[in-house]
């Protein structure tokens, strides 16, 4: 009986348990560590996963949960692509989908939010927490002051709101009139990059509420509204 070389590479040529296309379990396992070394080598891997003769296709999931930056609340029905693939997040702002593995492009692009264009190199299994800033200004801070109300207006897309003023107003309710004062009438002071002090001087003390309307130039609204008994904080209104 004849001896060989442990070197000598014997899964690579047919040998008895191969004729009938069942590999040896030397050819399964040593197929198996080629996965790592081609990440470690520095290759193309989204090439060299999907296109290698002799390598089944490896697949991972790609889960996660999307955010509105400002408001915490997970954001449902968000079109998301990877690569070739679209999901929607549920309810509860998740998704997930099993992609092949390689490098894909995570998509997001709402008119509500920034753009997100995020690489994504599927060698494990990925989970994601993504936080979306959202284009439309909101107000931070209201308060009234005897016949004066005051917001910061945080407006994170640049002034978007302060370049078309005239879509922005407050309104309120005295008695059955209503009063509506365009933002071109508010009083402006900048505080820093994303932040203005909005003040609008009110008709009559009686005045109990009144409600912020922002607009900004993709035509995103969000309203806020604020009671004179109280200073809201963080008193921004729905999308």
């Amino acid at each position: 009986m004849g001896t060989r070389d442990f070197d000598e590479p014997a899964v690579d040529s047919p040998g008895p348990g191969s004729h009938d296309g069942v590999e040896f379990p030397g050819r399964v396992m040593r197929t198996a560590f080629l996965f790592p070394l081609v990440l470690l080598a520095g290759c193309d891997s989204q090439d060299t996963l999907r296109e290698t003769p002799g390598l089944a296709p490896v697949y991972f999931t790609l889960s996660g949960t999307v955010f509105d930056s400002v408001l915490g609340t997970p954001l449902a029905g968000l079109t998301i692509h990877v690569g070739d693939s679209t999901v929607v997040t549920s309810d509860a702002g998740t998704f997930r989908t099993t992609q092949q593995a390689g490098a894909d492009l995570l998509v997001i692009n709402d008119r509500r939010f920034e753009r997100v264009a995020l690489p994504i190199e599927l060698d494990y299994h990925h989970t994601l927490s993504l936080r979306l800033k959202g284009t439309a200004p909101y107000v931070d801070r209201c308060e009234f002051r005897h016949d004066t109300v005051m917001a910061r207006i945080m407006d994170l897309q640049g002034r978007k709101t302060m370049d078309r003023r005239s879509l922005s107003f407050l309104t309120a309710e005295l008695g059955r009139q209503t009063i509506q004062k365009n933002a071109y009438q508010w009083l402006w002071t900048p505080l820093d990059r994303v932040a203005w002090s909005a003040a609008v001087i009110l008709p009559d003390t009686s005045i109990g509420t009144v409600t912020w309307r922002l607009e900004d130039l993709d035509g995103n609204i969000r309203t806020s509204s604020c009671d004179r008994s109280t200073i809201c904080t963080e008193c921004r209104g729905p999308q």
